[in-house]
């Protein structure tokens, strides 16, 4: 994996740390990833973690103008995991990094990155979306793109299991959580489904589905009730039992579906959004340099 024409943007530089090297070459750089990696949220900073980790793969680093680690990744036959510094345990990538790590991943063929630029770059637009609100420049936020962006779950940390479709493990990072917060979001977003707002439910929703058209986030139910409303959900769906009362297979969602005993069907590409399928299907590169993607900019 070659790091030399990757630009950088004057921001720092890249340093790869190979684990196929001899016993020296291992030990220095083992000291050399510690040092970077001490005073910081991650687990690197434990000596004897840093030797298990690079006999397994091979890091790559950025180091900032001041000689601070900005962002860290590890791959093998592909990009296993790239992160960031900032946010504690979210180990989220700081704003001002962003544009480096997506030139990086999409300028890489390696297989496995999808995941980890759309993470990055959605992360990014959470916190546009929480900084125009805080200025209630509410014009700037694209309206359809909020949506989807607060339905996607597949948010990751260390920890195993961290995005099953349970209560406890759909992790919600902090700026998803303050977004979700926001008097403004659910008058602007049941305006524009065209709904009321007691008809919109956003974030995790434990509900039966009565009275409610709308969800914005993810259905973690223990059941639906006959008279449920729930139209389609931005996001997942969870139901723990299948009582028959109401079928569930009507709602329309555009992440992961399951009902417990029925089966799963993750990613049903006939009830996704235009959108949802342009982030599922088109390349990379193709995504991040279109039009007409969810950037990390708002609407000028």
């Amino acid at each position: 994996m070659d790091f030399k024409d990757i630009k950088t943007f004057g921001k720092g530089k890249w340093i790869v740390l190979p684990s196929d090297s001899s016993k020296q070459v291992f030990e220095e750089n083992c000291a050399l990833l510690n040092r970077y990696c001490l005073n910081t949220p991650l687990c690197l900073s434990d000596m004897k973690k840093v030797k298990e980790a690079l006999k397994e793969s091979s890091f790559f680093i950025f180091i900032d103008n001041n000689d601070k680690l900005q962002i860290i990744g590890d791959f093998s036959y592909k990009i296993n995991n790239i992160r960031g510094v900032t946010d504690g345990v979210e180990q989220n990538i700081n704003s001002e990094y962003v544009d480096v790590a997506n030139e990086l991943l999409s300028s890489t063929s390696l297989i496995g990155k999808k995941s980890w630029l759309y993470q990055i770059n959605w992360m990014e637009r959470l916190r546009k979306y929480q900084q125009a609100f805080a200025d209630k420049q509410y014009d700037k936020i694209e309206i359809s793109s909020l949506i989807n962006d607060l339905g996607y779950n597949g948010y990751s940390l260390h920890f195993p299991g961290s995005t099953k479709p349970d209560n406890k493990r759909i992790y919600y990072p902090v700026v998803k959580r303050k977004l979700l917060l926001q008097p403004m979001l659910k008058p602007l977003i049941a305006k524009h489904l065209g709904c009321k707002t007691f008809e919109l439910a956003v974030g995790k929703y434990t509900g039966n589905g009565e009275g409610v058209k709308y969800v914005v986030g993810d259905v973690i139910s223990k059941y639906l009730h006959k008279n449920c409303s729930i139209e389609k959900v931005y996001g997942s769906i969870n139901i723990e039992n299948y009582l028959g009362e109401f079928n569930p297979f009507k709602i329309k969602s555009t992440l992961n579906f399951k009902v417990t005993g029925t089966g799963e069907h993750p990613f049903n590409l006939d009830i996704l959004d235009v959108i949802s399928k342009k982030q599922l299907n088109i390349s990379e590169k193709e995504w991040i340099n279109d039009k007409n993607r969810q950037t990390t900019e708002f609407q000028r």
